[in-house]
C-alpha cells in the first residue's frame, strides 16, 4: 500500500508542478499575444469545396515601450493596416489599443493553401509606468508601425510655504 501512496503523491506533485509552470508561462505571456476576434464582415476565402479556410485568431504584435524624459512612447508593429484601423484610450495607468484587420478580397479568384495571418478585431492592453497627459497624446501610423506618444503628467505636490514673522 505504501508504494501506491508514493505513486499518488508523485503524480500529484507532477501535476502541481506542471500547473505552476503553465501559470508562470501564462503570466509572462500575458499581453504579448493578441487575440483577433473573427468578424462576420471578414471575407475569408473559400476552398475549392466551398468551405472557409481556417484563419489564425492569435498574432504576435511586436511592441516597444520606452520612457523618455518627458514622455512615454509606445511602438506597435502592425503591418497591413491603415491609421483608421486603430483606436486607443488611456484609463488610469492602462493604455488600450484596439483595431481591426480586414481581409482584402482580390478581384481575381485565388486558391489559398495556407492562410496564417490573423484577421478580425483586436485589443491589447499596455500598463503605463507613470501618469500621462491624455489631452496632449499623439498617435501616428507609418510603414506598418503605430507610434503613440504620451506626454508625462507632472504632478507637483510640493508647495513652498512662506513663513511670516509673528
Amino acid at each position: 500500500m505504501n508504494m501506491v501512496q508514493d505513486w499518488k503523491q508523485g503524480i500529484s506533485q507532477f501535476w502541481a508542478s506542471l500547473s505552476d509552470g503553465w501559470a508562470k508561462l501564462r503570466e509572462r505571456a500575458n499581453g504579448t499575444l493578441t487575440y483577433f476576434a473573427p468578424d462576420a464582415h471578414d471575407a475569408v476565402p473559400k476552398q475549392a469545396d466551398g468551405s472557409r479556410l481556417p484563419v489564425s485568431s492569435w498574432a504576435y504584435l511586436a511592441m516597444d515601450i520606452y520612457d523618455e524624459n518627458d514622455r512615454i512612447i509606445v511602438r506597435i508593429e502592425a503591418p497591413g493596416m491603415t491609421q483608421q484601423d486603430f483606436s486607443y484610450k488611456v484609463l488610469g495607468n492602462m493604455l488600450t489599443v484596439s483595431g481591426a484587420k480586414r481581409f482584402e478580397r482580390a478581384s481575381t479568384e485565388k486558391n489559398y493553401r495556407i492562410l496564417e495571418c490573423a484577421y478580425g478585431s483586436f485589443q491589447r492592453m499596455v500598463p503605463l509606468p507613470v501618469a500621462v497627459d491624455v489631452d496632449r497624446a499623439d498617435a501616428s501610423y507609418r510603414d506598418g508601425v503605430l507610434r503613440i506618444e504620451l506626454p508625462k503628467l507632472h504632478h507637483s505636490n510640493a508647495r513652498r510655504i512662506l513663513v511670516r514673522q509673528g
